[in-house]
């Protein structure tokens, strides 16, 4: 025992580790990830709701405190004058504040929902009231509802199912 004391440094050898690891980035391997048109088009029918979009129209109004006045206006913009001229040159309540901008029906209240969802494009409504005073409302456009279809979207359903596929490893 004595000789391998005074000796001790003979008997040891250093501690040595090798760590050996490969690091993959779950975005490395998108790209090695295949897609079936089946999957794109159960989780395209999963997700159908998300690629809906409900009709939008662009709307101006104008705003009077008086049926007459909103009665007048109408008729000036039928007969050729716009909007602009028109609320910048009469009583309107909102003057420099005409565009409603794209709006959906549940966007806005009831009865301004109804009458601009009511008119077709160009044309002008027939005063109504509300609790803001007399309106005078007119469709500068229509953008239609719709789905966006499969097509169009496919790039975007195929990357997400690539990405959570790489991240679930």
């Amino acid at each position: 025992v004595r000789f391998y004391e005074e000796n001790e440094a003979r008997y040891i050898a250093p501690e040595y580790r090798a760590v050996t690891y490969v690091w993959i980035a779950p975005d490395a391997l998108i790209d090695e990830i295949e897609v079936t048109q089946d999957e794109l088009e159960r989780t395209y029918e999963a997700r159908l709701d998300s690629y809906f979009t409900a009709e939008r129209r662009e709307a101006e109004q104008l705003i009077y405190e008086s049926e007459t006045d909103a009665v007048s206006a109408r008729g000036r913009i039928e007969s050729g004058e716009s909007f602009d001229a028109v609320a910048s040159s009469t009583a309107a309540i909102n003057q420099g504040a005409t565009e409603l901008g794209s709006v959906e029906w549940l966007d806005l209240p009831e009865d301004l929902g109804d009458a601009i969802f009511d008119l077709s494009e160009g044309a002008v409504s027939d005063p109504f009231e509300s609790a803001f005073g007399f309106h005078v409302i007119r469709v500068s456009s229509i953008a239609p509802e719709g789905t966006r279809p499969l097509a169009d979207v496919r790039e975007e359903i195929e990357s997400e199912i690539k990405r959570n596929r790489a991240y679930d490893g």
